[in-house]
């Protein structure tokens, strides 16, 4: 069962996950195009995402859906990362 999301930061985090994948579409679908996503300027490829999520506001509650807090990455006091 994935945790529920109280605080505003969680809120914040599914704002940012539901751009940054809007953003990777964008660029996706420029590189399908033969577009070199590095020879396109950052603030197009944010306004094109924008837009992508002003569209398509599902995007936000799949980026929800994903959700996950990692608080299973952190350790627990005394113990070690072991490093191979």
């Amino acid at each position: 069962m994935k945790p529920m999301m109280t605080k505003i930061e969680d809120l914040f985090a599914v704002k940012v996950k539901a751009r940054f994948a809007a953003k990777k579409a964008v660029e996706a679908e420029l590189r399908s195009k033969g577009v070199r996503v590095t020879l396109v300027r950052p603030a197009e490829i944010n306004e094109r995402a924008k837009a992508d999520l002003d569209a398509h506001p599902e995007l936000y509650l799949e980026a929800f859906a994903s959700f996950e807090k990692p608080t299973s990455r952190v350790m627990k006091a005394g113990q070690r990362k072991v490093v191979k």
